[in-house]
């Protein structure tokens, strides 16, 4: 009489187990779908574009911000000043943009150097205001026309 029993306890852990065990896979199965269901798309927002004019002793900001939950945030572009003189691009966030218009120290994603035309690259945190400043500050005579293009990439 106790073998028909023990035969019963493995048939209903046995039942049991396969029970568990498949909804364990529909889990896993309706996850990795929901997963696949979001496409990860590349985004491009321009940030610039065009022909701008920068005062003597002076600068000029775009303001831009790589929405919260993106990733692989950068800005790519590239300036060209028409006189053949040198200008300086600089891309900060807050902080750094706080800093560099009280002209104290600051930090900097991007800096250019002074230069007449140049490319710009860099990484950027996402869900953070950054600016991009064309500074003419060092010019003390002369406005400069920068011929410029500049757009906010980033993966969401």
């Amino acid at each position: 009489m106790v073998e028909p029993l023990r035969g019963k306890r493995y048939t209903v852990i046995g039942i049991a187990v396969v029970i568990i065990g498949t909804i364990l896979v529909i889990g896993f199965v309706v996850t990795l779908s929901h997963q696949i269901a979001q496409p990860i798309e590349q985004h491009k927002e321009n940030i610039v574009n065009g022909l701008i004019t920068v005062q003597n002793l002076n600068h000029q900001v775009y303001s831009f911000s790589a929405p919260s939950g993106s990733s692989s945030a950068k800005v790519e572009g590239r300036f060209e000043v028409s006189d053949g003189r040198a200008i300086r691009v600089v891309v900060l966030d807050q902080d750094g943009y706080t800093n560099y218009k009280n002209r104290h120290q600051f930090n900097y994603y991007f800096v250019s150097g002074e230069q007449t035309v140049g490319d710009i690259s860099t990484d950027i945190p996402v869900g953070t205001t950054m600016y991009l400043v064309y500074d003419n500050n060092n010019s003390i005579l002369t406005d400069k026309d920068v011929r410029t293009t500049v757009d906010l990439l980033y993966v969401r």
